[in-house]
């Protein structure tokens, strides 16, 4: 059941993702995280502080060897929550 939620969960993020937010790379992916890389590390840190004050964690990936600060880590969750963050994105983007 969990697998199945989760798996519904990654392809309603990786369909709505890539369609309206301009200037944004998503990597597919294979475990229960997205990661996504923005143009600039100043954008990824305003998208991080943004979903911030809308309650939503993010990692940066700063510190992961071979990424940087343009990168961010976002689990994938339920859809409500899903619904949430891709809406901020959509409007950071406009």
């Amino acid at each position: 059941d969990t697998f199945f939620g989760n798996y519904a969960c990654n392809k309603f993020i990786r369909s709505n993702i890539k369609t309206g937010i301009e200037d944004i790379n998503f990597f597919e992916p294979t475990v229960n995280f997205v990661l996504i890389k923005f143009k600039t590390m100043d954008i990824a840190l305003n998208v991080i502080d943004t979903l911030k004050s809308h309650k939503i964690l993010v990692r940066s990936c700063a510190n992961f060897h071979g990424l940087d600060g343009s990168y961010i880590r976002m689990a994938i969750r339920s859809h409500e929550e899903n619904c949430k963050v891709l809406n901020v994105l959509e409007r950071l983007s406009k």
